[in-house]
């Protein structure tokens, strides 16, 4: 009985997840299906990447355009949801999707996609770097 309490104590209170503060510009990289939730000036927001679609052209390759990387994600801030949200980064003109969102009071900047691409790495599990301003 008394092994099973410490087992007991962390199911109850490890599952409770505490909110990161972060500050404004800091850089935040998720993954796809990644989730997470965090504080900034005081109000909470839960930001879930659905996916990351890269067709940036590989380093050392001539493309006939330079392609884009597109981030599509849900967002809430405190109690306002922003569900398939999408941005974009090289979008330029091609596409209708900004590099830059305005949500509520809090502006949303895709800064990069890492790994750029090369021809060796064009499958490997890519990340998306947000800055909130």
């Amino acid at each position: 009985m008394t092994k099973l309490i410490p087992f007991v104590f962390l199911l109850l209170f490890g599952a409770c997840v505490s909110n990161t503060d972060i500050s404004p510009n800091q850089e935040i990289s998720l993954k796809a299906g990644d989730e997470s939730s965090f504080v900034l000036n005081n109000q909470k927001i839960t930001f879930k990447v659905q996916e990351i679609l890269d067709s940036r052209c590989p380093e050392g390759v001539q493309c006939i355009r330079a392609g884009e990387a597109i981030v599509k994600f849900d967002i809430s801030i405190e109690k306002e949801n922003y569900s398939s949200q999408e941005i974009c980064l090289q979008c330029g003109e091609i596409e209708d999707i900004p590099d830059i969102l305005q949500l509520g009071s809090h502006t949303l900047q895709l800064k990069e996609v890492n790994p750029n691409p090369t021809t060796k790495n064009q499958n490997d599990i890519k990340s998306a770097i947000f800055v909130f301003k």
